[in-house]
């Protein structure tokens, strides 16, 4: 960059300009930040999870004789008949000779 240009710059170039260094310290302390909070916070134990109460089965006797009902009927397939076109009547007009 000419020297011109650097002296002559505006406000937002310097602000554009100043966007790698913004970057680079928001990394940093975002890094910094991770660390401590690996080094400084409580541990970590994960516990499988238990349900309050214990889980109670109950034995139940089904009955022998019980009806099923019967199968449903079959409604008869047609197949897909695809609608006809109307035949249209073709009118002509003759031109002006």
């Amino acid at each position: 960059m000419s020297p011109y240009l650097s002296a002559h710059m505006t406000a937002e170039q310097e602000f554009k300009n100043g966007y790698a260094k913004v970057l680079r310290l928001a990394f940093i302390v975002t890094v910094v930040g991770h660390l401590l909070v690996f080094m400084f916070g409580p541990e970590f134990a994960p516990a499988p999870y238990q349900l309050r109460e214990k889980a109670q089965f109950e034995a139940v006797a089904i009955p022998d004789d019980f009806n099923v009902p019967p199968p449903p009927e079959e409604k008869p397939d047609f197949g897909y008949f695809p609608p006809q076109e109307e035949e249209k009547e073709v009118v002509t007009v003759e031109g002006r000779g």
